[in-house]
């Protein structure tokens, strides 16, 4: 299922992200959208939390993917914004608003939501820096005593704990989604390796620590994941 990366920590960060997240998300997209259609609880308990306060309050699922979490409140106003184009499409035909977006420069106001969703992005950059600077735009845009959830891929997954370094390459098989014989498998059509750093124990809470504005209110492990709930105080 994964390995370690190999001659793409050769690559400059920014070309890594372009090779093995942009690119083989833009030709996933339809078969990763097709596997990506339960939420996660802990995101819902997120949102029904937010919007108790504020019931029509603005949330950012910043990296939405195929809008999974844009519909989950029917109260607030969610909007989404992804890198790939061809998920975006994707959240269009579902009646959801979602701008194409990139997590290093996010084209929305300062200060202009409530709440932010940054479910399993950030550890797709490629560099401490890069991963810092996501999550500053990431605060930029939240209005303070806004908040915001993060969450991560582990390193302390069953399948990834042996592996030595934290910078994998994780295999994604596209198939062909109507098997040719009644009751055969999904056929591979192809293999990608797409890029992660997988975090550690208290790495989440150090990179969150690197940017004053935010007060970390829990940080845990859950699901194979870290994730982080945080409130922007400044």
């Amino acid at each position: 299922m994964s390995k370690a990366t190999g001659n793409a920590t050769d690559m400059s960060p920014e070309e890594l992200e372009e090779e093995h997240v942009h690119r083989v998300y833009d030709e996933i997209a339809d078969h990763f959208s097709r596997t990506r259609y339960k939420p996660w609880p802990r995101v819902e308990q997120f949102i029904a939390e937010c919007t108790s306060t504020n019931p029509h309050c603005i949330i950012a699922d910043i990296g939405c993917g195929n809008g999974k979490y844009l519909g989950v409140s029917s109260s607030a106003y969610c909007i989404g914004s992804d890198r790939c184009a061809n998920l975006v499409d994707i959240c269009g035909q579902k009646g959801f608003e979602c701008v194409v977006g990139d997590n290093q420069s996010i084209p929305f106001r300062d200060g202009s939501v409530d709440a932010i969703l940054s479910i399993a992005v950030i550890h797709h950059f490629a560099s401490d820096e890069r991963r810092l600077l996501a999550l500053k735009e990431l605060v930029r845009i939240l209005r303070v005593t806004g908040k915001i959830l993060i969450s991560v891929w582990a390193h302390e997954q069953p399948q990834f704990k042996e592996l030595p370094t934290q910078e994998a390459m994780i295999t994604w098989k596209l198939t062909d989604s109507a098997p040719k014989k009644k009751g055969a498998l999904p056929r591979t059509i192809k293999e990608f390796q797409r890029y992660y750093h997988l975090f550690k124990s208290g790495e989440l809470a150090s990179l969150l620590s690197q940017v004053p504005q935010l007060h970390v209110d829990t940080c845990e492990y859950d699901h194979d994941n870290w994730y982080a709930i945080a409130t922007k105080v400044s």
